[in-house]
């Protein structure tokens, strides 16, 4: 009885400590560069059809955001973990190129200069990453996640949103981990411009396409 009593009491105390692998909260800073910079406008101005499409010149912008994931099933060589981040993206531009149709003439404009206007964003993501066991110094992952993408702009509407991401991260200490990330974030469609800003036109559908690359510095944290 008494052996029996020993082992139940090492089987339980052995719980936690399994468990405390298996939340990991992460931080990543880094620099985004926009790879979508199609503008499209399609409406009627005084009784005329308008039909214009921009290549916009965006400057690089930076990344900031959070991540939460946890160990849903592990290996002695891999685990699979769920999760969710949000992640604001900067993105500005100040010229662009126009070509189109305005009241049936030929446009085509080359650096249109104006002043900096954003398409900065908030992406709320839920990933699914396969990884190297937790265990390991070096650890590579691949994610790949889903969720919905909104801009700070108020006059945008945002929308559903992919990633695909991969890293490599390294245990500086057993719970602290560092490492590096490249990402690929694509809105499923483009930004929709409400049509009470756009001014004087009698019906306009404005759209701004939104992809981009992020490269990333980590530090996560194993509980």
């Amino acid at each position: 009885m008494k052996t029996v009593s020993l082992t139940l009491a090492g089987a339980l105390m052995m719980v936690p400590a399994a468990q405390a692998q298996d939340n990991i909260f992460g931080l990543h800073i880094g620099a985004f560069e926009q790879t979508s910079d199609t503008f499209d406008l399609d409406g009627i101005l005084n009784g005329a059809d308008v039909d214009l499409e921009a290549e916009l010149d965006y400057s690089v912008g930076f990344v900031v955001g959070a991540s939460y994931d946890r160990v849903v099933y592990t290996t002695p060589a891999v685990a699979f973990l769920v999760g969710g981040e949000f992640t604001f993206r900067t993105s500005e531009f100040d010229e662009f190129d126009l070509e189109g149709e305005v009241l049936g003439d030929e446009v085509s404009i080359d650096n249109i200069s104006i002043s900096e206007e954003n398409a900065h964003s908030l992406a709320f993501m839920a990933n699914f990453t396969a990884s190297r066991a937790l265990d390991k110094p070096i650890r590579p992952y691949l994610t790949a996640g889903i969720g919905y993408i909104t801009p700070t702009n108020d006059d945008l509407d945002g929308g559903g949103a992919y990633q695909i991401k991969g890293g490599v991260d390294y245990a500086v200490m057993p719970t602290t981990r560092v490492g590096i990330e490249v990402g690929y974030l694509d809105a499923f469609d483009e930004f929709e411009i409400d049509d009470d800003e756009v001014i004087g036109f009698d019906r306009v559908d404005t759209e701004i396409g939104y992809a981009g690359v992020s490269m990333l510095f980590t530090v996560k944290l194993v509980r």
